[in-house]
């Protein structure tokens, strides 16, 4: 272990702190838990909590902001379909598909 071997005077405190990844003062936070309980030391983190979750209003305010209504409108004449795309009752985009692509419902 790197923190044993530095503390054996084998590694320099740089290369035991370029090794491990760690600035200086995490290095010693690091190195003063080791020496405390060598026997038991994690460095595994446990958080509280998530830390990339957003609060469920904001994200339900996303969802409601992000929603797309389409239309379907299929011509047999030419084989195919006119997707509109529409978001708080404005044109977004059109696309035209092959009508026999489109999956359909059937009642």
């Amino acid at each position: 272990m790197i923190l044993n071997r530095y503390n054996n005077n084998e590694l320099s405190r740089e290369q035991a702190m370029e090794l491990l990844g760690l600035k200086r003062r995490q290095f010693f936070e690091w190195l003063k838990k080791y020496r405390e309980n060598r026997k038991d030391f994690s460095i595994e983190y446990s958080r509280k909590r998530s830390s990339r979750k957003i609060d469920n209003g904001i994200e339900e305010n996303i969802i409601k902001e992000l929603k797309v209504e389409l239309r379907m409108i299929p011509d047999k004449e030419t084989g195919l379909t006119e997707i509109r795309f529409w978001h708080k009752g404005k044109l977004l985009g059109t696309q035209k598909i092959k009508s026999k692509d489109l999956k359909r419902v059937h009642l």
